[in-house]
Parts: structure tokens; C-alpha cells; sequence
């Protein structure tokens, strides 16, 4: 196997993983409850607790989130990162 072949498609699965969780990051900011839960939910499968940028997002749309749907979808897919949604939400107490 070349190399150079096998190095261009890690980079090109790098690059449409990032541009997936790019898009559901985005979708956290949706009009519709339901694709706001499904965003979260899918970015709880995908991602794990070296993303920061995911877990950032997650946090700020979950302080925001007034619905119970998206706000449990984010709080599951923060512990499926690693980082508590009680820890999360800490700044909310000040």
C-alpha cells in the first residue's frame, strides 16, 4: 500500500468528520426542538472528550435550552464526553 494514498484518506475521513460535527454543532442553534435533540444526540455518539469545540457548544446550547427534550439529549451527550451535565451547568449558580 502507499503511503502517501493511505495518508490523504485519513485525511479526508479527518476532514468530513469535522465538517460533520460542524454541521450538528450548527444544528444546536435550530428553530425546532426536535432537530436541536437530535443534534445533541448525534454528537454524543460521535464525539468524546477530546473535542472540545463539542463540548463547548453543548454547554452554551444547554444553558440556553428552555425545553426538556434538548435539554436531556445535551445533558446525555455531555456524559457520553466525560464531563458531567451538573458540572456543566455550575455557572448557571452564580
Amino acid at each position: 500500500m502507499n503511503r502517501c494514498c493511505g495518508a490523504r484518506e485519513d485525511l479526508d475521513a479527518e476532514s468530513a468528520a469535522a465538517d460533520g460535527e460542524s454541521a450538528l454543532i450548527a444544528l444546536l442553534s435550530s428553530p425546532l426542538p426536535r432537530e436541536r435533540s437530535a443534534a445533541a444526540r448525534a454528537l454524543g455518539r460521535v464525539s468524546g472528550p477530546q473535542s472540545g469545540a463539542v463540548t463547548h457548544a453543548l454547554v452554551q446550547a444547554l444553558r440556553a435550552e428552555k425545553r426538556s427534550l434538548p435539554r436531556l439529549r445535551m445533558g446525555q451527550a455531555l456524559e457520553a464526553a466525560g464531563v458531567p451535565a451538573s458540572i456543566a451547568l455550575l455557572g448557571d449558580l452564580g
